[in-house]
């Protein structure tokens, strides 16, 4: 089994996944009671593997290129972009995203973050609290292009559109 959390802007989504079908769905209010209801759902729940994906307006993303370099010197330039870039978060994130076709050939680079980290503050701090390990955080924009290979819907122009409820 598996845990999956979807934060929009006006709610959180639980479900817990065995196999590939949702065995467990449940929605919480974006408050301070949606928080606690939140943990008390939780706390009923064996601690399974949580991926956190985030779908909501405080998020960034930027386009950059940088040199060509290798390994260590790479993870260093990335986060001291990161680091300059979103410096008011620990919720950012490099991608890379392959290299100019022409001139130095530098790699591009997609930067994105969270820039709010207040809004995961309440449901990392459950967590945290309930001891349930953490996979990682995403964004739902950028994990959409790991959907889009994954359902083969791969081609030179693609728009993804999705509907949120409020």
């Amino acid at each position: 089994m598996k845990h999956f959390l979807y934060l929009t802007n006006t709610r959180l989504v639980s479900m817990a996944t065995q196999g590939k079908r949702i065995a467990a769905r449940r929605e919480f209010a974006v408050s301070g009671v949606g928080a606690a209801e939140f943990e008390h759902h939780l706390a009923q729940m064996v601690p399974l593997p949580t991926h956190f994906f985030v779908d909501i307006a405080d998020e960034d993303f930027r386009l950059d290129t940088i040199p060509h370099v290798g390994g260590r010197d790479r993870d260093a330039l990335l986060a001291r972009k990161l680091a300059q870039i979103f410096r008011n978060t620990p919720y950012r994130h490099a991608e890379m995203q392959g290299r100019e076709a022409e001139g130095r050939r530098d790699d591009r680079v997609l930067y994105t973050a969270v820039t709010n980290q207040e809004a995961l503050r309440p449901w990392v701090e459950v967590l945290d609290r309930l001891q349930v390990p953490l996979e990682g955080i995403y964004s739902a924009a950028v994990f959409s292009a790991v959907l889009l290979e994954e359902l083969d819907l791969v081609y030179p122009h693609t728009l993804l559109v999705t509907f949120t409820p409020g």
